[in-house]
C-alpha cells in the first residue's frame, strides 16, 4: 500500500478523471471528434512542460521544448483541416481545451503519486477502484454482465494505464552538472 502522500495524490487523480471523462463526453457532443481530439490531445503536452516546471522544478532543453511545440501545434492543427474555426464551434473548441487541462492536470498529479508511491502498480491498483467507485453508484454493481464487463475493461485499463505509470516511475531527466536538479 502506497503511503498517504501518494494516497492523497490518487485521490485527486482519481476526481480529475472523472472530470476528464464529463468534459471529453461533452466535447464529442458539441464537436466533431476530428476537431476535438487535436485540440485536447495538442493542448496537454504544453500544459505538462509547464506544470512540470512550474510544480516539480523539471527544465526541458530547448530542443525537446520546441519538440513539445512542434507536436502540440502540429496536433492542434489537425482542427483545422475542415477549414478555420467558426463562432459555433467555439463551445466545442473551449471543451476541448478543457479536456487537454485535465488530461495535463492527472498526468502531472499521476507522475507525482508514482514517484511518491515508488510503485507504479501499487499506485494504479489503488487509483483505479476509486475511479470507479465515484463514477458508477453501487445499484449499478448488482448487474453481472456490467460487473463482468467493468470487471474485464478495469483489468485492461489498469495494465494500460499501469505501463504509462512505469514509464514515469522510471523517466530519467537531465540533470544540471552544477545544482544536481533537473536541466
Amino acid at each position: 500500500m502506497p503511503g498517504r502522500a501518494a494516497v492523497a495524490l490518487a485521490v485527486t487523480s482519481a476526481v480529475i478523471h472523472v472530470g476528464y471523462d464529463l468534459a471529453l463526453m461533452n466535447s464529442y457532443r458539441l464537436g466533431c471528434f476530428n476537431q476535438v481530439y487535436p485540440i485536447a490531445r495538442g493542448t496537454s503536452p504544453l500544459v505538462v512542460a509547464a506544470g512540470a516546471y512550474l510544480f516539480v522544478g523539471e527544465r526541458l532543453g530547448a530542443v525537446p521544448l520546441a519538440g513539445v511545440a512542434i507536436l502540440a501545434l502540429g496536433l492542434m492543427s489537425l482542427a483545422l483541416s475542415a477549414g478555420r474555426l467558426a463562432r459555433p464551434d467555439l463551445p466545442a473548441v473551449g471543451v476541448a481545451v478543457l479536456t487537454g487541462l485535465t488530461i495535463a492536470a492527472y498526468t502531472i498529479v499521476d507522475g507525482l503519486g508514482v514517484r511518491t508511491a515508488h510503485d507504479p502498480y501499487a499506485y494504479a491498483g489503488l487509483m483505479f477502484p476509486l475511479i470507479a467507485a465515484i463514477r458508477r453508484p453501487v445499484r449499478q454493481w448488482r448487474d453481472r454482465p456490467t460487473v463482468s464487463r467493468g470487471l474485464l475493461a478495469g483489468a485492461l485499463l489498469v495494465v494500460a494505464y499501469g505501463t504509462v505509470l512505469w514509464a514515469q516511475s522510471r523517466a530519467r531527466w537531465p540533470r544540471s552538472p552544477r545544482s544536481g536538479r533537473p536541466a
